[in-house]
This record gives C-alpha cells, structure tokens and sequence, in this order.
C-alpha cells in the first residue's frame, strides 16, 4: 500500500486557478499530501529564431508562468509543494511522476465554455481518465468552497468498483468522509443486491462512517439532482466514457458542474 499521498494539480494560470488552488490546499489539509502543480506552456516555440533567441524566449515564458503560478498560491502555506513548468503533454510528464510510494490524486479543474460545458470530459481530464491509473478529480471553478464529507457513489453493477483502488481511497479518504450514500445508475434486483454487497465492502473499510442506499436511480428526478446536497460524487473509471449513453442520460455533466459537486474517478 502507498506510503504518502499526493495530489497533482494541473493549472492553466487563468483567473479561475484560484479557485482550484484553494481546493487543493484544503484537499492536501484533509489528505496530508504533497502538491505537485504542473503547468503546460502553450503556443508555437519561436522556431525561426537563433538558437539562443529561442532560449531567452523559452525561459522568458517560463518566467512569465512562474510568477503567475507563485501569484496564485503564495496566500496559501503549502507544507510540501512542487512546480514543474515546460512545454510537454501531460501523460508524459505524469508517467515520470509515477512512484509506488505515493497514492496520487490528479486534480483537474473544469469550466463553462458554452454549449461544450457539456463535453468537459472530453478535454484534459478526459485523457487523464482513460489514459493513466491515477485517481482523477474534476473541480468545477464556478465558486470557492469547502469539501464536503459526503460522497454520492454512483453505481452500475455492469461495471462495478475496482476493490483494491476502492480500498485505497477510502484509506486515503479517511479523515474526510463522514457520509456516504450509494446511488444506482438502474434499479433492479441485480443492481440491489450489487449495491448491499458494496455497502458491506464499504462498512469494511470504514464502519464508523454512515452509509446509505438510495433507492431510486439517477435521473432526472434523482433526490441528488433536486436537492443538489453538497457532496462529492464518486464514478469508476469506464462509467464515464463519453460514448456510454447511459452516462450521458444520467446527467452526470449537470449534477457535477451545476451542483458544483467535485467527481472523483476510480482507476480500473
């Protein structure tokens, strides 16, 4: 099992990566983890200009970069952070972070872009989902908050929670979930009896912590769409694909972005 925690925070140095800082300095409180922020430097390289030109302007970027990651998270006092800036893709540059020692917490922040609010899994945390076995976290940027200690699980016997990454979360989770509630994606016998399994698993892991089962499924007219509770909602890794109609009907994109509701995706 990981020694440590860890969250890797993407950020794009737009004025909403204040609010993605500000969660993930409460998220590394609650976790006891090290921060590592990665920023990806955009735009063509200056690829006409001498070689020393195009250095002094690669490093003139990563300057720029620089002060504005600092701007934005010297308010907080991080115990243990990194910075790693440059030009490179993210899989990349997660694959060399890769470490046994660490459980690692990828954390991504999405935004209302239009009508594409719709398709925010089809960008960066898009790929960070179906290409790595990290843990993935998605922050809507709407609004500064706290983090909830209730986690919504949403469910789907046909393609039921990698236990041992299951374990691992709530080992990671421990100090923060205090609520959890088991919400399925169809309501059925096959599905009910998937769902009391889960929740002895769950009760394993932590028994003090309060443990439900909605029995109703997500829709619509589910009690987590009407109330909107705050909450963090927790999906397996292939629930989410963008191809997966179900997915789509069950209006996962809403219930996150609108209910301003942080998803976090299990690793197969």
């Amino acid at each position: 099992m990981p020694a440590e925690n860890r969250i890797i925070a993407l950020v794009d140095l737009e004025e909403t990566t204040s609010v993605l800082v500000s969660f993930v300095y409460k998220l590394s409180l609650e976790l006891n983890a090290g921060v590592v922020f990665i920023h990806q430097l955009t735009g063509a390289k200056p690829s006409m200009a001498y070689q020393d030109v195009r250095a002094e302007l690669e490093n003139a970027q990563k300057a720029d970069a620089w002060n504005a990651l600092n701007r934005f998270t010297s308010s907080f006092p991080f115990k243990n952070e990194q910075y790693r800036i440059g030009r490179f893709d993210f899989p990349s540059v997660l694959s060399q972070l890769r470490n046994d020692v660490f459980l690692d917490f990828v954390v991504v922040g999405i935004k209302e872009s239009g009508l594409l609010k719709k398709l925010f899994l089809g960008t960066t945390i898009l790929t960070i989902i179906d290409d790595t076995e990290f843990f993935a976290l998605g922050v809507p940027l709407i609004r500064e908050g706290g983090i909830s200690r209730r986690f919504s699980f949403i469910c789907s016997r046909k393609n039921p929670f990698n236990v041992k990454n299951l374990e691992l979360l709530m080992q990671a989770m421990k100090r923060l979930v205090c609520i959890i509630e088991l919400i399925p994606l169809v309501l059925d016998k096959e599905h009910s009896d998937y769902l009391e399994e889960l929740a002895r698993t769950l009760r394993g892991y932590a028994p003090k912590v309060e443990i439900s089962i909605l029995k109703e499924p997500l829709s619509g007219d589910c009690k987590l769409l009407n109330e909107s509770p705050e909450t963090v909602i927790v999906i397996q890794q292939e629930l989410r694909r963008l191809k997966d109609s179900v997915f789509q009907k069950t209006l996962i994109h809403d219930v996150v972005y609108d209910g301003c509701m942080p998803l976090i995706v299990v690793p197969k």
